[in-house]
């Protein structure tokens, strides 16, 4: 993590020097690694793994200090009993904060989430569980768009998400059959990496 840390502020510092060549340009990539959460969320099925590595696609358009951004991602990632499948879609827009220079902006992006979650234990002598959840998260923070060769780009980003999720839910037991539906909110910090190429 330490060495990792090194070379992005290295990049930065590069690029605080230097201005991008392209007004306007296309870019299509992945998602490298994100940060949810420092330490594991629990067992809560709406919640994040702590960590995601390319687990999604990025594309992003710019013209001047515009850009739209659209992105998916999938994740299958268990937690203790559960298994959760994480599906994301959404679309966004970023703005260069420097008029002359694209290496530092600000964006917000809004993704509809669905959440297919199972399990099986033995506890409180429930002996399957499943869950589904739909809702929206709404990412808010600062980015750094930094020029690793001629054509491609890694753009940590760092920010917060608002998430909403509502969730039907019901436990099988030997005898009886639970059923429900609750809402949950969240809030959190988020730090993400993405990978892009460059298209004229």
């Amino acid at each position: 993590m330490k060495k990792f840390t090194i070379i992005l502020a290295s990049l930065l510092l590069s690029k605080i020097a230097t201005a991008q060549d392209s007004l306007r340009h296309y870019e299509f990539g992945s998602t490298l690694f994100t940060l949810n959460s420092i330490s594991p969320n629990g067992n809560f099925a709406a919640n994040k793994a702590s960590t995601e590595f390319i687990n999604g696609l990025f594309f992003r358009t710019t013209y001047k200090r515009v850009g739209f951004r659209a992105q998916v991602s999938y994740s299958d990632h268990s937690r203790y009993y559960l298994s959760n499948k994480d599906f994301r879609i959404g679309v966004g827009a970023q703005y260069n904060l420097l008029k002359k220079k694209d290496w530092l902006y600000t964006y917000a992006d809004v993704l509809y989430r669905n959440v297919q979650t199972k399990g099986d234990y033995v506890a409180f002598n429930v002996a399957s569980y499943n869950r589904s959840s739909n809702g929206l998260d709404g990412f808010l923070g600062l980015g750094f768009k930094l020029k690793a060769t001629k054509n491609f780009y890694i753009s940590p980003e760092m920010g917060f998400n608002v998430s909403y999720d509502r969730i039907n839910f019901n436990s099988t037991t030997p005898t009886n059959v639970y059923k429900g539906a609750l809402n949950h909110f969240n809030f959190n910090p988020v730090l993400k990496l993405q990978l892009t190429l460059k298209f004229k």
